[in-house]
């Protein structure tokens, strides 16, 4: 999972990418509107690197969620996780005024954003396992009533392998 993660991020940095090539291209032939168009493709990078920065937080948040060894760590993480998915939409928000009036970068941008709405339910359905501890209850579970039920089970496995020898014993 984690390797089509860091592959989903790669893609929708390359979508990005094609937003801010795109707006270069478009803007660099008329040097009137070159000092906007320059300002505007500054801001566009600023949204673009702090969506970055905030979508790597936030997939790392939640790994430590899942590995966290408390319940109280797992859900510090798994706010922190939120907390830095909600910046991420704070900031595709940003960007998308920033892309209103150019269509194919709108375009690529709704197709960006219709990833991340996507990866956002998958995190919310992993955020809430990891919160739950299901690993940590699993594995005290085992530990536990699994230990003692082994020791039952070790305990009546002697019981009949006695009995076995003694009527061994009495038939000869």
């Amino acid at each position: 999972p984690d390797k089509e993660q860091r592959a989903f991020l790669v893609g929708c940095g390359l979508a990005l990418a094609v937003i801010l090539f795109a707006v270069l291209a478009k803007y660099s032939i008329n040097p009137a509107t070159m000092r906007t168009v320059h300002e505007t493709i500054l801001e566009q990078k600023r949204e673009l690197s702090a969506i970055r920065i905030d979508l790597l937080k936030s997939v790392d948040m939640e790994k430590n969620a899942v590995m966290a060894l408390t319940e109280q760590e797992s859900m510090e993480y798994a706010d922190q996780s939120r907390a830095a998915s909600a910046s991420v939409d704070r900031h595709l928000a940003t960007l998308r005024a920033l892309v209103e009036d150019m269509p194919t970068e709108r375009q690529l941008l709704d197709n960006f954003a219709a990833c991340w709405t996507e990866m956002g339910k998958i995190d919310q359905v992993i955020l809430q396992l990891a919160v739950a501890n299901t690993n940590l209850k699993a594995m005290a579970l085992s530990r536990d009533q699994g230990g003692a039920s082994m020791q039952r089970f070790e305990k009546a496995m002697e019981a009949v392998r006695a009995a076995s020898e003694k009527a061994k014993a009495m038939r000869k």
